[in-house]
């Protein structure tokens, strides 16, 4: 690959890659560290009055910071708003222990990044899935 077709690596947490010369799966210990899988939750005001399940529609004040995460990282970063309700709302996806669907997230992963390679003439390579959202049921890896 030509000096050229290196991609730099974007601000977004979730974006970062590894440019060490050789991909290797990061040891457990450096895994749980990673900073790309840590999820933000919202900080949420005191006056806000929950329903009486404890979560309340989206504030516009919650709408606003929602809003511009999603514009800013393209729908990868955005801060999980656990009380909060809104219609197609993007979230971090929490179940992605069990093995069935990591399995899933791996090849709709693969099978993207095999079709970006494709459609951008890249030789990127998969290493593991860090983070994925969720919104109903569209997945963004």
């Amino acid at each position: 690959m030509a000096s050229s077709e290196i991609l730099s690596p974007s601000q977004s947490p979730a974006k970062k890659q590894r440019w060490e010369g050789t991909l290797q799966p990061q040891s457990s210990s450096e895994e749980t560290q990673d900073p790309r899988s840590k999820i933000e939750y919202y900080t949420y005001d005191e006056d806000v009055e929950d329903d009486s399940d404890g979560t309340h529609e989206m504030t516009d004040k919650e709408y606003e910071e929602y809003k511009r995460q999603i514009e800013e990282s393209n729908g990868f970063d955005v801060t999980h708003f656990p009380h909060s309700f809104a219609l197609v709302e993007i979230a971090p996806l929490f179940s992605f222990a069990f093995d069935e669907v990591a399995e899933d997230l791996k090849s709709h992963s693969q099978m993207a990044l095999q079709q970006y390679n494709a459609q951008k003439n890249m030789i990127l390579e998969f290493v593991k899935v860090v983070k994925s959202n969720r919104q109903g049921v569209f997945h963004y890896l």
